[in-house]
């Protein structure tokens, strides 16, 4: 579980916690039910006098050792992990009857009527037992990520008997950031033109390295050390000039990734558009996306090469390109919080990125919007790959016009990703099994294109 920012609400490491305490005493309980009786004979009422039944027998049920103390709910975020990652989300719950110093009273025994609930997950409700305290663990499949509402607890305690205690009350958890998944990829294509004093890929300058070059004269600027002896006897045998090896400098490249956020479609066509949240255990299109950036990131990084990342749905400060674990760890948790705000809004223009920097760009193809970005960026010389971040749909609760009209909305969409591949770019869909051997294939063909 990763901490929100100082300006999103606190984080839920501490928990929620609640404490009841005793609301209806037994002595009201049977004055009242007194009180209805008599006005029942009074009046000849036999609802009243069902009523004035029903008061007093639960107050006979409800007896006064037993809801004498309070009691505490506590939910919160399982104490071990870190962070939380998508899979699986937990929480826990604990019951506990208490003193007026809050202590924990041993042996009190009540029982709790409980309703948990997780957005896109079905409610769970339970009739518990508790002696003393009870801590209880939440658990539901789920592969959402990004800012995320957890558990909400609905709780009522009871004495043993099942007598009366006090009023249902609710508990929520501060909204929770929940991070991509990191998943294998093969290597993946590197900018076709490095730059930059050091790193590790090999550029067309010449300089300190290790694939070799050619073979030139010595220069004051050599050392002895990168005399090529061999060349020097072939090509001066009097010794009158010696020959050094020559190298390509050894320098970095630079891959920005463009996520665009401005919209999140689930599997479920019939979803869209609506406020209906998606099931927790189906990916939608931020799903996908941030689990491709931070996968992207990952592999760029392990390579050595500097990394950067752009929120296309929302113009604000980017993460500059950067490397190394801490700067993968603050790019991962930016991926993270990229969601869509409002309606979706109209880019001027395409960011400005280095010079000859890989550019992919993650995007669901709804609109043009996407499109005109690419087009920007190959005008301007970058090599760009695009990322088809939409899930696999589904259109089983669809009328037939519903369906035609998604029939066409396809059409325009592929229309988009083929105006891509005529510009040259690579467009692969993330949600296809075979996603990681186009990548490989893209990195062959830039390993190629850099070494011819």
């Amino acid at each position: 579980m990763k901490r929100l920012p100082d300006t999103a609400p606190p984080p839920t490491r501490a928990g929620r916690q609640h404490t009841f305490a005793p609301v209806v005493d037994t002595k009201i309980l049977l004055s009242l039910g007194l009180a209805l009786l008599v006005a029942a004979f009074a009046l000849a009422s036999i609802p009243a006098a069902i009523l004035a039944f029903a008061v007093l027998a639960s107050a006979a049920l409800a007896r006064a050792d037993k809801v004498t103390h309070d009691v505490s709910y506590r939910l919160a975020l399982p104490a071990d992990p870190q962070e939380l990652v998508a899979g699986q989300a937990r929480a826990d719950i604990t019951i506990a009857a208490r003193d007026d110093q809050g202590d924990t009273l041993a042996g009190a025994q009540f029982t709790s009527v409980i309703e948990a609930t997780y957005p896109g997950a079905l409610p769970a409700r339970l009739l518990v037992s508790v002696d003393g305290v009870r801590t209880l663990e939440l658990s539901v499949p789920s592969l959402r990520t990004g800012v995320r509402e957890l558990f909400t607890l609905t709780a009522l305690p009871t004495s043993a008997s099942m007598g009366w205690f006090g009023d249902w009350v609710s508990l929520g958890m501060s909204p929770t950031l929940v991070l991509a998944p990191l998943k294998p990829l093969p290597p993946i294509p590197s900018a076709a033109v490095a730059k930059g004093l050091t790193g590790p890929r090999t550029s067309v300058r010449a300089g300190e390295g290790r694939e070799f070059r050619d073979v030139g004269l010595y220069t004051q600027n050599n050392t002895l050390r990168q005399v090529d002896w061999r060349a020097t006897s072939r090509r001066s045998p009097e010794l009158d000039e010696l020959y050094v090896r020559r190298t390509f400098a050894q320098s970095e490249a630079t891959t920005v990734i463009m996520l665009d956020s401005r919209d999140d479609v689930g599997p479920e066509i019939s979803s869209w558009g609506s406020a209906h949240a998606s099931r927790a255990d189906q990916k939608t299109s931020m799903d996908l996306a941030r689990e491709a950036a931070t996968a992207l990131a990952q592999v760029a990084i392990s390579k050595g090469d500097r990394v950067g990342f752009e929120d296309l749905g929302h113009p604000k400060k980017p993460v500059p390109p950067g490397t190394g674990s801490r700067h993968f760890e603050r790019l991962r948790h930016a991926v993270s919080l990229a969601a869509p705000k409002g309606g979706p809004t109209h880019r001027v223009r395409a960011p400005l990125v280095q010079r000859d920097a890989l550019v992919f760009v993650l995007s669901t193809f709804l609109d043009d919007a996407s499109t005109s970005t690419i087009s920007s960026l190959v005008a301007r010389g970058h090599q760009v790959v695009a990322v088809d971040t939409l899930p696999r749909v589904s259109t089983w609760s669809l009328i037939d016009r519903q369906v035609i009209a998604f029939r066409l909305f396809q059409i325009a969409r592929q229309a988009r990703m083929r105006q891509c591949e005529k510009m040259g770019v690579s467009v692969i869909a993330w949600r296809d099994e075979d996603r990681s051997t186009k990548l490989a294939t893209l990195e062959r063909a830039s390993h190629v294109r850099r070494t011819s």
